[in-house]
């Protein structure tokens, strides 16, 4: 059963990216929700996946992977040393204004 709702959870996961990456609208609501379904869900998965996003070439991507980072996990303490440090480390050196905006 724990093996089944881990694979269900993955799926979700999944389906949230999907529509990010789909979408790629940072102002569209759905867009807006798959990011807050995966701040609430809080794995290391989707801290991985974050994280790496945070570091991509593409800015869009970027303000994803900071506007997840920026609250993440189910009482936005999961994880706090690694979103903390990734987003100080960006505020340092992002370019990009609309990656600076989810940034502040």
């Amino acid at each position: 059963m724990n093996h089944q709702n881990d694979q269900n959870q993955a799926n979700d996961e999944e389906l949230h990216w999907h529509t990010i990456l789909s979408l790629r609208q940072i102002e569209s609501e759905s867009v807006w929700d798959a990011i807050d379904k995966l701040r609430k869900a809080g794995t290391s998965r989707i801290l991985g996946r974050a994280l790496q996003w945070c570091q991509d070439p593409d800015a869009y991507l970027r303000s994803i992977g900071v506007s997840i980072l920026a609250q993440f996990g189910p009482d936005t303490k999961t994880f706090p040393q690694e979103s903390t440090q990734m987003i100080l480390s960006m505020i340092a050196t992002e370019q990009d204004h609309e990656v600076i905006t989810s940034l502040i």
